[in-house]
């Protein structure tokens, strides 16, 4: 009878189990556990970036789409139909026209029958004194487009377009006017050498500040023209 529950005991102590064991299996379990959950957030992440991909992708595309309209849109306008666009013509408005400084001077020039000088009063650029000079020169030749008759029956311009001033400056009273030298070569006959270098003298004295009028060809002081000298100043002369 004693033996029969010895080993009775026994058999129950097999059966129970070991303290160590179960801890083992424990953290093994949790560790599986763990795994797994790791294992479905990173497959969750990766699904997520799947399904955020095509989003982007449309979006880019939709960028590229709307960006080659616009090239294809501006490329017709500005270059394949460039020629058929109407260029805006540019007006003087009020305000534009008072910002060009203009002051009102008096010009002498040659008559009708080329034998006098005649007056009037026109508009010039008035932005610096050197302005004014050209402006005043310019004003003088187009007043004096007329044309004359030489001895062998040509008829030649009477104040050439070609003859310019090549600059001018003020000391004191006297105005130095530097002439192109082609003025030589196209004054072809007394009366209008008088008359284009009157023309001048007359309308530059009329400038205040400016009393006395002397020429320069080319840079250089010379001794005359053709026939009249270029040597002293030149004065106002109403009577030309």
């Amino acid at each position: 009878m004693n033996d029969k529950n010895q080993n009775l005991n026994e058999n129950n102590f097999s059966k129970e189990k070991d303290p160590k064991e179960e801890i083992k299996k424990n953290i093994e379990d949790n560790i599986e556990i763990k795994e797994t959950k790791e294992k479905e957030k990173t497959k969750s992440k990766i699904i997520k970036k799947k399904e955020k991909f095509p989003t982007k992708s449309y979006i880019f595309l939709a960028i590229s789409i709307i960006f080659l309209g616009v090239s294809v849109f501006y490329h017709n306008k500005y270059i394949v139909n460039a020629d058929k666009i109407a260029i805006k013509k540019i007006t003087y408005t009020k305000e534009t026209k008072d910002a060009v400084r203009t002051k009102e001077v008096q010009i002498f020039y040659p008559n009708d029958k080329l034998d006098g000088l005649v007056s009037s009063k026109v508009k010039i650029s008035a932005e610096d004194f050197s302005s004014e000079i050209n402006s005043i020169f310019m004003n003088i030749k187009s007043h004096s487009n007329y044309l004359m008759k030489t001895k062998g029956d040509k008829y030649l311009p009477f104040f050439d377009q070609n003859i310019t001033i090549l600059n001018s400056y003020l000391v004191d009273d006297k105005l130095y006017i530097n002439l192109s030298p082609n003025i030589k070569n196209l004054i072809y006959t007394k009366e209008q050498e008088l008359l284009i270098l009157y023309s001048m003298i007359n309308t530059y004295t009329s400038i205040p500040g400016v009393k006395k009028v002397k020429f320069l060809i080319g840079g250089n002081e010379v001794e005359r023209l053709r026939w009249y000298s270029l040597k002293n100043f030149y004065t106002k002369n109403l009577k030309i």
